[in-house]
C-alpha cells in the first residue's frame, strides 16, 4: 500500500521541476505513492514536508500537527546568514581580511522580493547607478572586498545585509565550491569551479561529485536541525566553512541516481 506524502508549501508558490524535492516525488510517485503539494493548515498524511521557499518561515505558515505525523525540516524556520553564518564581520571586531557582502536573506533575497512582487524598481536604479550608491546590491553578486574599512557605512546599517570573512577555496587557480546534499541518511557531494568569487551552477566552468563530508558539517545539520536539504562550504586549511544552508534546494542536469537513493530514504522517517 503507498504512502500519502505531503509536500507543503507557501501560498502561491510554484513547485518548479528544479526543486530536489520534485525530483524526489517523481520517484515517490513511480513507487505508487500519493503526493499532494500545496499550502496546508493542518499537517495529514502519512509524511510530509516543509517546503516553504522563505528564508524565515512566518508564524502563520507553520502547519498544525496535532497528530504528530513526520513533519521534515518541521524545525528549520530560519536559514538567513545570521542564523547559519559563524563567519560574520561586525563594525570594530578586530578583523583585518578581505570580506564579502551578502544579503541575510537565502538566494540574495530573491524568494521574500517574489513573495512582496516587488523588486523591479530597484533593479532599474542599480542598473543606472554603482552600488556603492545605489545602496543595494549588484543583481546577483556579492562584491568582495580588501578589508572591512572599505565597506559603506550604510552596509552595516542596513538589517537586510552581513558582511562575512572573505574564504575562497581555490583549487588550481579557480574558485571551488563544495556541496552536501541529504536525505535522511542518505547523502552525495559535488564540487563547483567557477573563475569568479561567486561560484554557481550558471558560471562554472566545470563540476565532479565527490563523497567525503567533513565531521563538522554533520555536526552543523545537528545544530540547525536538518532532515533534509543542502550546504554549501569551502574548504581552508582542512577545516569546513558553511557558506549556506538551503532547505528547499534546486538541482540541474538530467536526473541521476543520486536522487534516486535519496528518495528511498523516506522510509526511514516512518521508523
Amino acid at each position: 500500500m503507498g504512502l500519502d506524502i505531503r509536500i507543503i508549501t507557501g501560498p502561491g508558490e510554484v513547485p518548479f521541476p528544479g526543486y530536489l524535492v520534485m525530483r524526489l516525488a517523481r520517484h515517490w510517485k513511480e513507487e505508487g505513492h500519493r503526493v499532494f503539494v500545496g499550502p496546508a493548515r493542518e499537517v495529514s498524511g502519512d509524511v510530509a514536508i516543509l517546503h516553504v521557499d522563505r528564508t524565515r518561515v512566518p508564524a502563520e505558515l507553520l502547519p498544525r500537527n496535532p497528530s504528530g505525523i513526520p513533519l521534515l525540516n518541521g524545525g528549520v524556520l530560519d536559514i538567513s546568514k545570521r542564523a547559519v553564518s559563524r563567519n560574520l564581520v561586525r563594525r570594530g571586531d578586530g578583523y583585518r581580511g578581505p570580506v564579502m557582502i551578502k544579503t541575510d536573506a537565502n538566494h540574495f533575497g530573491v524568494p521574500e522580493a517574489r513573495a512582496r512582487r516587488f523588486g523591479l524598481l530597484r533593479y532599474s536604479v542599480e542598473k543606472a547607478l554603482p552600488w556603492r550608491f545605489s545602496r543595494t546590491l549588484p543583481r546577483g553578486k556579492y562584491p568582495v572586498l580588501d578589508t572591512p574599512d572599505q565597506v559603506p557605512d550604510w552596509v552595516w546599517e542596513e538589517d537586510g545585509l552581513v558582511v562575512e570573512r572573505f574564504l575562497p577555496d581555490m583549487v588550481e587557480g579557480l574558485y571551488a565550491l563544495r556541496m552536501w546534499i541529504f536525505f535522511g541518511r542518505a547523502e552525495y557531494g559535488a564540487v563547483i569551479y567557477g573563475r569568479e568569487p561567486v561560484v554557481k551552477v550558471a558560471n562554472s566552468v566545470r563540476w565532479e561529485y565527490h563523497h567525503s563530508v567533513p565531521d563538522s558539517l554533520r555536526a552543523e545539520r545537528e545544530r540547525l536541525g536538518f532532515d533534509f536539504g543542502k550546504f554549501d562550504y569551502v574548504e581552508r586549511d582542512g577545516h569546513a566553512c558553511l557558506l549556506d544552508a538551503n532547505k528547499t534546494p534546486s538541482i540541474s542536469g538530467p536526473p541521476t541516481p543520486n536522487s534516486k537513493r535519496l528518495a528511498d530514504q523516506l522510509s526511514g522517517f516512518l521508523e
